[in-house]
């Protein structure tokens, strides 16, 4: 079977039936990068969770227009994971970004800790990356990328979560959670570790192995949403 190339256009109302037009970015990206001929199928997605399956007619000047075949709607996710992961350097927390949106993080929340040598980061870019491994996973919801927050500002958003961190449980032996906090290269400072405690966060452990921070957030993504 074909694969069926995605697009999200945010906060596009979609109708049930009928033609549309795509102007812009996936217009361009539709006749000129993926040179995808009339008649094949996309999936055209609000970021909400809503696709409209729809035929290529024609392209016209500036425009796609589609044929709408379907109206699909995108299942809950029964559990809505936030990650909270420290800032890396840019190529790190943009692969940590990629990753996590492919397999099924919702939230993305950057934070800066008592280690975090770079306070800074490139938010629309990082949403950008979000929204085309969104995109490529056949996902319909878009994943937030949230402004960077302080570690105490981060606990004041959630009641409980994983905690990564080498002393923990085995991931496999934690119960469920809807945040996951990864720390910097450096590890979390022994105030974080004492606040964490204090917040009631569930320390978790992925092994024996010394990880890399984007290693260990992606890891960590996976294994949360393994869980029931």
């Amino acid at each position: 079977m074909k694969k069926v190339h995605r697009f999200i256009i945010q906060n596009l109302s979609l109708p049930e039936s009928g033609e549309m037009t795509v102007v812009g970015d996936v217009f361009s990206q539709m006749k000129n990068v993926l040179k995808l001929e009339p008649g094949e199928e996309v999936g055209i997605c609000d970021g909400a969770g809503s696709e409209a399956i729809c035929r290529i007619v024609s392209y016209e000047k500036g425009g796609a227009r589609l044929e709408i075949i379907a109206l699909e709607k995108e299942s809950t996710p029964s559990r809505k994971l936030s990650l909270f992961c420290a800032i890396l350097k840019n190529e790190n927390l943009e692969w940590v970004v990629q990753k996590a949106s492919e397999i099924g993080a919702c939230r993305i929340i950057p934070i800066i800790t008592d280690r975090t040598i770079k306070t800074g980061i490139r938010k629309d870019r990082l949403q950008s990356i979000a929204k085309e491994a969104v995109e490529l996973a056949g996902r319909s919801n878009l994943v937030e990328i949230l402004d960077p927050v302080n570690f105490k500002e981060a606990l004041d958003m959630i009641s409980g979560g994983w905690f990564m961190e080498a002393s923990g449980v085995a991931s496999k032996d934690a119960a469920s959670c809807d945040s996951v906090f990864v720390g910097p290269e450096g590890g979390w400072s022994e105030k974080e570790i004492n606040q964490a405690k204090l917040a009631k966060l569930t320390f978790v452990s992925l092994g024996e192995n010394v990880l890399r921070a984007e290693t260990a957030a992606t890891l960590a993504v996976f294994e949360a949403l393994q869980k029931n």
